[in-house]
């Protein structure tokens, strides 16, 4: 662990650039408004087509910045020299980023006076990348956390100024884990440029042997495994909601397909019940629905997983009865 002095700001306050697009970046900015440090400009993403009407929308970081009066900047490239012109002409002390989706190159990094600081929603070195909450779930871990780094050339490798732990419950999604992660980078980031401004930060450099990668999702990631185990069936479920979104594809026996079915919600179930076990004994194949009666059970690679919830193509979300009873699924149908 090492001390690093920054010239102190004498007028008493951080002049903050702030990076970052959506909902999850909220609680950060908020925080940052509401110090005494001053945020002169926030940078997003462009607007862009969103919902069934694909009408123009507007991230959550520009209309919470436009309701407090600051001034936002949506360029397509932060690298532009346009952007970094921009940023230059307030003169910050400091550009915090925070979910931002973009990398910022050196002509951006050397700016401010005392820095540039990356809000990371992990505990780095673990999960650098794009995807930190999706991937901690997926791999079943049972904390993460929130990470403060000062920015590096290469993207989340820089020292740790803060970190701070949480616990992912059982059966969190990643959009739960997400507004989680939101109020706990809100709550420390305030402190961290406080201590930043005060002239001493103490940074600790990230060991890279424990480091591991949370690339981005894509769409289709979201098709669900069957053939994995039941409780990595169920933790796959769990990290692709709501976002790329957990689906399958609907088959009867004879192999006609009744579409695309996104699951919200699973639970593993080690014990079938003896019906299930007379039935199909231990040559249930991966994705073979083995229960239609008021549960919906379905076979894993390894023991089965209980869906709770569903939304059919084109329909509404529904428990796991009512989509029984509306949509003629039968034990030896597949999900696919």
């Amino acid at each position: 662990m090492s001390e690093i002095a920054i010239p102190a700001n004498r007028t008493g306050h951080v002049k903050v650039i702030f990076a970052g697009a959506p909902d999850l970046a909220l609680p950060a900015l908020r925080a940052l408004a509401e110090s005494r440090h001053d945020v002169v400009l926030v940078i997003t993403q462009p607007d862009r087509p969103a919902g069934r009407g694909r009408k123009l929308t507007a991230p959550p970081v520009k209309t919470f910045a436009e309701s407090c009066g600051i001034r936002v900047l949506q360029p397509v490239s932060i690298n532009r020299p346009d952007a970094v012109e921009a940023m230059r002409a307030v003169r910050p002390d400091a550009i915090v980023c925070f979910a931002y989706g973009r990398r910022f190159a050196r002509r951006a990094l050397v700016l401010p006076r005392l820095g540039c600081f990356n809000i990371h929603a992990s505990l780095l070195p673990r999960y650098r990348g794009a995807a930190p909450i999706q991937h901690a779930i997926l791999n079943g871990d049972a904390e993460t956390g929130v990470t403060v780094q000062r920015m590096a050339s290469e993207i989340d490798t820089g020292p740790i100024l803060a970190q701070e732990s949480l616990r992912i419950g059982p059966d969190e999604t990643a959009g739960e884990l997400s507004a989680r992660i939101g109020e706990l980078a809100g709550r420390i980031i305030v402190p961290t440029m406080d201590a930043v401004e005060k002239a001493k930060v103490r940074e600790i450099p990230q060991d890279d042997s424990q480091a591991c990668e949370a690339p981005a999702l894509r769409k289709e990631d979201g098709l669900v495994p069957w053939r994995r185990g039941a409780q990595a069936v169920c933790n796959f479920v769990r990290a692709m909601t709501p976002w790329p979104g957990a689906f399958t594809f609907n088959r009867a026996a004879g192999g006609r397909s009744r579409g695309r079915l996104i699951v919200l919600s699973v639970r593993p179930v080690a014990e079938p019940g003896p019906e299930v076990a007379r039935t199909f004994g231990s040559a249930a194949q991966p994705g073979m629905i083995v229960c239609a009666k008021e549960r919906l059970l379905v076979a894993a690679g390894e023991g089965f997983v209980e869906v709770r919830r569903v939304k059919p193509a084109g329909s509404k979300t529904m428990d796991a009865p009512s989509f029984l009873r509306g949509h003629g699924v039968h034990v030896g149908d597949r999900f696919q």
